[in-house]
């Protein structure tokens, strides 16, 4: 018969005179990266009138080597109450997938605060401040 030891862990002591409590932590050598993982696949989504359609994962790139942030917004992202930040690449390239229905989308880059096209977008539609939303069409 095997006996596990099995210990209570204990609370961190309380600092005198100070009022709250202190955690010891032991560096580690080495911390594993998270695991990559690819975009979920598609899934089957529900409109009102119940037929069944399917959402898509869409890529979106941003060459801007010397930016510091780069964020897409448009009508998926309620514009500025949702943004999401993309990723640089070594080359500078920023990039992020997104999971959109079927549909008309318009969206932008903002590029370290400033509003930015997407000079490979082929289709634009102006819209209400006297610029234009890039539009990309999901089948």
């Amino acid at each position: 018969m095997k006996i596990l030891n099995r210990t209570k862990p204990t609370e961190p002591a309380a600092q005198e005179g100070r009022g709250h409590t202190s955690l010891h932590l032991t560096p580690t050598s080495h911390v594993a990266e998270p695991p990559r993982r690819s975009p979920p696949p598609a899934v089957k989504a529900r409109p009102a009138n119940g037929i069944k359609v399917k959402s898509k994962i869409e890529t979106f790139y941003h060459a801007a080597p010397a930016a510091k942030s780069v964020q897409l917004l448009g009508d998926f992202t309620h514009w500025q109450q949702q943004p999401i930040n993309l990723r640089k690449g070594s080359n500078g390239l920023w990039w992020t997938a997104v999971r959109l229905e079927p549909g008309t989308h318009y969206y932008r880059f903002l590029v370290d605060g400033q509003w930015h096209d997407d000079p490979e977008c082929p289709l634009y539609a102006p819209n209400p401040f006297g610029s234009k939303n890039a539009v990309r069409q999901v089948n």
